[in-house]
């Protein structure tokens, strides 16, 4: 139609040109002619491509600890966002009623559950050597499970967010191609108790590389799984130990069945081995109360006001960052993280140490906490759920070999 619209304005022009100059005294009888324009293209709307989270929410007691990690990402995003949950069936009704409670989310939100068991955790460590607290080893396979996932952000579930996740996720932009994993230390010479798989960013599409997947697996044939970064990890430190942190710096003996921190002890020693394999991540994703979140703190009612304070001051009055490349710069809190409290029992979000005058980030922990579910409401997205059903590890799909089977049949809530 704007072909046809320009030809016709072509024609009509030529003939007002004509009469103009052949019958001069004619032209005043004529009104003014306006072409046609051609409508203005509607720009289309950015497709914004969604920031991927997983939880590992196994066994009882942790649905709604977990669940309030979640909607912290939910509260504070900018983006469409895929939650793939490792969970126990016994959760998967407690967060069905969570996600029920909002329809029309300010951007698309879809959820995908990963049902599995103990059992499937401990024969699958079995396969890769290793053991033995199972739900918390089940995160040294989670590109196993989540077979679909290119990269993802991993947390765990006593951690929230206070910013846009998309900062987080940005992080990718950092990754080379050797890059499987960003985590947050304090230096290369950092102990099993100075790195934390808490929070990871992940490349799943690489830790599967059929060549060298990250964790090996007696279902693999023996060059693959002696090509795996684990394998030679574990070697080391079966052979030379590594540093223990009490006391500080002492060798002792890594056993992969009994690894320090669990799955972080695994982690740990891979990153030793294989540094090339790791970019740090900053301790701003790591606020941690073990390590009293670095100095920092919100301050509550009652407290001088120092919303003012320079960067300078802000800077002196970190602590123990040192090693780390956050040393000598402001660390703006993204994650607040509430571990070593053997007080708080199963939920951290419940005890009232976190939320009291004491408490470097109370009211930010009290607003992930008391935050609506229904306030989600506040958009034109859509939240869709669904289940991966028959979920099997990497390794054992189609019998054997990584590169072969697929993901499970998805169901749709």
């Amino acid at each position: 139609m704007p072909l046809r619209a320009g030809f016709l304005c072509l024609l009509v022009c030529t003939g007002i040109y004509l009469l103009f100059t052949l019958w001069p005294d004619t032209a005043h009888h004529l009104e003014a002619v306006e072409c046609p324009q051609s409508p203005t293209p509607v720009p289309a709307k950015p497709v914004l491509e969604p920031i991927a989270l997983t939880f590992v929410l196994l066994g009882p007691n942790i649905a709604h600890e977990g669940s309030v990690a979640i909607k912290s990402a939910l509260m504070y995003s900018s983006r469409p966002l895929h939650f793939h949950l490792i969970v126990t069936e016994d959760n998967i009704d407690y967060l069905e009623r969570k996600f029920a409670l909002f329809d029309s989310p300010a951007y698309d939100v879809k959820v995908t559950y990963y049902p599995i068991t103990t059992d499937m955790v401990r024969q699958r460590g079995e396969r890769a050597g290793v053991g033995s607290n199972w739900p918390l080893l089940s995160k040294v396979f989670i590109h196993e499970l989540l077979i679909g996932v290119k990269r993802v952000i991993f947390m765990d579930t006593d951690m929230i967010f206070v910013v846009d996740p998309v900062l987080l996720w940005n992080n990718f932009d950092d990754f080379n191609n050797d890059t499987l994993v960003s985590f947050p230390t304090l230096g290369p010479n950092s102990h099993a108790g100075e790195v934390c798989s808490c929070i990871m960013l992940m490349d799943l599409e690489r830790m599967r590389a059929p060549e060298a997947p990250f964790m090996p697996s007696t279902l693999f044939p023996a060059e693959v799984s002696d090509a795996s970064p684990a394998t030679s990890a574990f070697a080391k430190g079966i052979s030379q130990g590594i540093h223990h942190f009490d006391p500080p710096h002492a060798i002792v003996p890594f056993d992969p069945l009994n690894p320090f921190f669990a799955d972080q002890g695994i982690y740990y020693m891979v990153w030793l081995t294989h540094p090339h394999l790791f970019i740090p991540l900053s301790q701003r994703w790591d606020v941690n109360f073990c390590r009293r979140h670095w100095g920092l703190k919100l301050g509550v009612w009652g407290d001088d006001l120092d919303e003012d304070i320079s960067p300078a001051y802000l800077i002196r009055s970190q602590k123990t960052l040192a090693g780390s490349r956050d040393q000598d710069r402001v660390v703006s809190p993204g994650i607040i993280h509430y571990n070593c409290q053997p007080g708080a029992g199963d939920d951290v979000w419940l005890y009232e140490q976190n939320h009291s005058g004491g408490s470097h980030f109370g009211a930010m922990v009290t607003t992930a906490l008391r935050y609506k579910w229904a306030w989600l409401n506040r958009g034109t997205g859509t939240i869709q759920t669904s289940t991966m059903e028959r979920v099997r590890w990497w390794d054992e799909r189609a019998g054997v070999g990584p590169s072969r089977g697929h993901g499970g049949k998805q169901h749709h809530h």
